[in-house]
């Protein structure tokens, strides 16, 4: 586990990386003050959109792993399910405010399937017909 050191350590690394450094490199640029304060507005601008970037991407993410739970939730929900009750239930989904965060696995738990016996059927272990059962 990662104790509250090392992440305090790895917070100022990185505000050293993204904010003092730059801030340091641009103080001593020999360039006018107006050029420099350009620079730093962009850079810092830069930033900002890339944490905004990778926040959406996030976002995203989250929103497509739940969809894909909610998809094979539905195809399950149909395959065992009566229909009244699914409608039902996608009619409460369609209602709900924050889709993205409505579990259909929820209203649709997994139902264990039963286990098939090895004496069902003539196929062994591997997948082959024994030769007596193939006459």
């Amino acid at each position: 586990m990662n104790s509250p050191i090392l992440i305090l350590a790895n917070l100022l690394i990185l505000m050293m990386v993204f904010l003092v450094v730059p801030v340091w490199i641009i103080v001593r640029l020999k360039q006018p003050p107006w050029t420099k304060l350009l620079l730093g507005f962009n850079y810092f601008a830069l930033l900002i959109i890339l944490f905004v970037q990778i926040s959406a991407m996030g976002s995203l993410f989250h929103a497509n792993q739940v969809a894909k739970k909610n998809c094979e939730a539905l195809i399950r929900a149909l395959r065992n399910e009566p229909a009244e009750k699914v409608a039902a239930v996608l009619e409460e989904y369609l209602a709900h405010d924050e889709g993205s965060y409505f579990l259909l696995a929820e209203r649709f738990p997994e139902q264990e399937e039963p286990a098939i016996s090895p004496e069902a059927g003539p196929e062994t272990a591997g997948g082959e017909v024994p030769s007596d059962a193939a006459k």
